[in-house]
């Protein structure tokens, strides 16, 4: 089995970025550590409950089959509210499956 390799990633700060954060791309981190940094930043002393709560997952995440954990997505490997192109440019909610890869739960 190849062992993993981690490049030195950014500490967890309040005012860290996505892209530092979570890695420029997808295969930058694996998503275990994504999820753990995810909820270090969340848990941060002095975090905005305000802040947290604006990143809450849309409705329609919560009827996702990739949505579990209260906020995440398993098929993106991210926060259900973070975008991987809207919220890393922007700073903005969206869906982390950009909504085309919203498959609801039971069928559709």
């Amino acid at each position: 089995m190849e062992q993993l390799k981690f490049d030195f990633f950014e500490p967890v700060t309040l005012r860290i970025s996505f892209e530092d954060l979570f890695g420029k791309k997808a295969s930058d981190m694996p998503g275990w550590m994504r999820k753990k940094r995810w909820q270090e930043w969340k848990a941060l002393p002095g975090q905005d409950e305000e802040v947290i709560r604006g990143w809450r997952p849309q409705l329609l995440c919560l009827e996702c089959v990739d949505f579990e954990d209260g906020d995440w997505c398993y098929n993106h490997d991210l926060p259900c509210s973070v975008n991987p192109i809207l919220s890393f440019s922007t700073g903005m909610p969206g869906f982390a499956c950009m909504g085309v890869a919203f498959e609801k739960k039971g069928g559709r």
